[in-house]
């Protein structure tokens, strides 16, 4: 199980998704599935050079992670370009199961500073080994885009890229979270609790 999947994505005249097809599998149908239910409810932006109305076809890698010792939690990495282009529309501010207020903005903070706290001794202590190695992680990308700068709760969404598991009693949500790092920005799609424990996070990284 390598925790990568490619797929392929029909993009319909109004940039919804008409069709996908996995090209290489997780390894896992479980993850596959997952990743294949979260694509068909996204919608993508205009792509230039393609003329309004025009049904393509789209390459789109979804990297999932498993639990990591720094974070404690799923991770996935996606294209930025995988992000619903309209976040917005699924924004809801008042969605029904959320908290009135962000319930994991704290929680966010800490685990981003805990990444880069960790990327930063790993690399300084890692004498003899590639660099490019510590890199390849899902974490290490985002810590390697450096000290955070700005963290902005966009709102409450309807869903995110899950990773089925277990059942949990634990009822969640979707929170949605622009981060900007001193070498880039992304956007954390967080699935929390009403106390802020963080059951997995969906990165799109700019």
């Amino acid at each position: 199980m390598n925790g990568r999947i490619v797929m392929a994505v029909r993009l319909d005249a109004h940039w919804g998704v008409g069709g996908v097809k996995v090209l290489r599998s997780t390894g896992s149908a479980l993850m596959d599935r997952s990743a294949v239910r979260a694509v068909r409810m996204w919608k993508f932006a205009p792509l230039e050079g393609v003329a309004p109305g025009t049904p393509i076809w789209v390459e789109v890698p979804i990297q999932f992670a498993p639990p990591m010792q720094i974070l404690g939690v799923p991770i996935i990495i996606m294209p930025y370009q995988a992000l619903p282009r309209d976040l917005n529309g699924d924004i809801l501010m008042n969605h029904p199961g959320s908290p009135h207020t962000p319930a994991a903005a704290d929680s966010v903070r800490r685990l981003l500073q805990k990444l880069i706290t960790g990327f930063e001794r790993a690399s300084g202590q890692a004498r003899g080994v590639d660099r490019q190695c510590i890199g390849d992680t899902p974490a290490a990308k985002l810590a390697a885009l450096g000290p955070l700068r700005s963290e902005k709760f966009l709102g409450f969404i309807k869903h995110g890229v899950s990773i089925e598991g277990p059942e949990s009693s634990a009822v969640t949500h979707w929170e949605a979270y622009e981060i900007v790092q001193t070498h880039g920005s992304s956007v954390w799609l967080v699935s929390a609790t009403v106390n802020g424990t963080i059951q997995q996070i969906a990165v799109a990284i700019q």
